[in-house]
């Protein structure tokens, strides 16, 4: 709702207050820590946080692909946000 609204430093803080204990209850490669990583990326590049937003999407990106594949709907998802980072940044 925030990132709609463009309050876009609000939704990184909601984003990451959420991520926090899903990565400490239900582990890094949790499908839902996962997604709270995605959306946190896409906040940080709607902030222009482009290098910041690109790390965490290869990180995301890798982990996925090992553990739910290449063609996994959340694969695709962090594939084509880090797309957009990459033109971005000119990568």
């Amino acid at each position: 709702m925030l990132f709609c609204m463009e309050k876009y430093s609000e939704a990184e803080a909601e984003h990451r207050t959420v991520f926090k204990p899903r990565e400490k209850v239900l582990g890094w490669e949790y499908l839902d820590t996962l997604k709270s990583r995605i959306k946190i990326a896409a906040v940080l590049h709607a902030q222009s946080k482009h290098a910041e937003a690109e790390s965490k999407l290869r990180a995301v990106l890798t982990t996925t692909e090992r553990i739910l594949g290449t063609n996994h709907p959340t694969t695709a998802k962090s594939r084509a946000h880090l797309k957009l980072v990459e033109a971005k940044l000119k990568r």
